[in-house]
């Protein structure tokens, strides 16, 4: 079981994602709360996926607020991995997991896979996207085990809004991110530039149980994920905020 793993699930947690919302943003800003790093980096090092990386753990400021960077590097290959979403989930399986964090990447994964098939005839993933998915995916569950919130609920989401993406040709928001948050309240976020990844949105689909401001209730703790984009108006950050229930 992963260090400071909580057996009695308690306290809301918050994503104030005022700036978008990333898989690596997410698992910098629960570390940033208090989620051990160096428990979390052992097991995802051990990941047994077709490309060699690495994660790491730094600090960057946007508009003068720090955050929690978490990065997963990638060594470039020249041929790059692929793989399916069955893959990342057999590589899943093969670790030592705690079951209620296989459990999380196993429905993570499966809300992205799902999402692929309806608006893609290809779901393979292709070099650093298989890597960043799988890493991202999985940390996700492994700080949420840890932490163990009773409830999870989430701001309106920014998706971000603009022409089609140079690379994938996609628009931005890209549609698997639209098919994964069908029933979230969401809204352009007033920048033409992707906002919220699949990966992110994944998270958000399998995880938030209700949307809408912050609720009342103890303030525990504020964490702060590191994203890279330069915003002119805010710092690209997420935010996420543990508050104990309100007392009657």
């Amino acid at each position: 079981m992963l260090p400071g793993s909580r057996h009695v699930p308690f306290g809301l947690l918050y994503l104030d994602c005022f700036s978008g919302l990333a898989g690596d943003m997410f698992i910098g800003a629960m570390v940033d709360l208090g989620v051990p790093f160096d428990p979390l980096a052992e097991i995802l090092r051990s990941l047994e996926l077709p490309q060699r990386f690495d994660v790491k753990l730094g600090r960057r400021q946007h508009h003068g607020l720090l955050g929690a960077d978490f990065r997963v590097e990638v060594e470039p290959s020249e041929s790059p991995a692929r793989g399916s979403y069955q893959d990342i989930e057999r590589a899943y399986r093969r670790l030592e997991l705690p079951e209620g964090a296989l459990a999380r990447a196993q429905q993570t994964l499966a809300a992205l896979a799902g999402a692929h098939q309806t608006i893609s005839s290809a779901a393979e993933l292709v070099g650093e996207q298989l890597i960043d998915t799988a890493v991202d995916v999985l940390g996700a569950a492994l700080a949420l085990e840890v932490l163990s919130p009773a409830s999870v609920s989430c701001r309106p989401i920014p998706v971000g809004q603009g022409p089609p993406h140079a690379r994938s040709c996609q628009p931005i928001p890209s549609p698997l991110t639209l098919e994964l948050l069908r029933g979230a309240p969401v809204w352009g976020g007033g920048d033409a530039m992707e906002l919220c990844t699949p990966t992110g949105a994944a998270i958000a689909a399998t995880t938030v149980d209700s949307y809408g401001e912050l609720p009342a209730g103890r303030l525990l703790g504020v964490g702060y994920g590191a994203g890279d984009m330069s915003l002119e108006d805010r710092p690209n950050h997420l935010r996420v905020i543990l508050l104990a229930p309100q007392e009657p």
